[in-house]
């Protein structure tokens, strides 16, 4: 359930990340037939109507809940520890990434560490970026320790997927000896 939402095209799919990133800087420019969308973005003169920016921060507070659900939820039960690290390493992986593409699109956003079971008190307050790097930083330490470099199963997050994204979030954040240390874990592995 987690992974599923990483396809919606608000996320990885058609749009999403790609868009809002990559038209609104120097790496791609939307072409002149292009949709009015990622004409704004490649103009910058997009707002929070655009709905592809719109269903961005919406699709990411879903595969953040459920990133939530199952880190809260599959420690307790009964299945074998080794899956259990396992499951709870790729949703904290997938819970960083997607607090650290938030964090460089909009700054401070919400915080939210748990499952929303409840439908009250969902108005939260902006966290500080330093608190979101926090828990970004936190979740991928531990991924790292319960992944395995390298999985059976393609498509699911790895070790070594957590050691790029601390990487990048080491460079993001200036503090290249840590960056080093993780992304040199890496060189001349493949």
């Amino acid at each position: 359930g987690v992974y599923d939402v990483l396809g919606n095209d608000n996320m990885y799919g058609h749009q999403g990340i790609f868009a809002i990133a990559d038209i609104s800087s120097d790496v791609i420019d939307a072409s002149p037939q292009a949709s009015f969308i990622d004409q704004g973005f490649s103009n910058f003169t997009f707002n929070s109507a655009n709905p592809t920016l719109n269903g961005f921060y919406q699709d990411s507070y879903v595969l953040i809940n459920r990133a939530n659900a199952v880190i809260e939820n599959v420690d307790a039960s009964e299945i074998d520890e080794a899956v259990k690290n396992n499951v709870i390493g790729q949703a904290k992986f997938i819970r960083s990434l997607t607090y650290f593409n938030l964090v460089r699109v909009f700054g401070p956003v919400p915080l939210k560490a748990s499952e929303t079971k409840s439908l009250t008190n969902l108005n939260l307050s902006r966290s500080t970026e330093t608190e979101i790097y926090e828990l970004i930083i936190e979740d991928l330490i531990d991924a790292n320790s319960r992944l395995s470099d390298i999985q059976v199963d393609g498509g699911k997050a790895t070790g070594f997927a957590v050691k790029s994204l601390l990487g990048k979030v080491y460079l993001t954040l200036g503090s290249y000896e840590e960056a080093f240390a993780f992304l040199n874990q890496i060189i001349g592995q493949f």
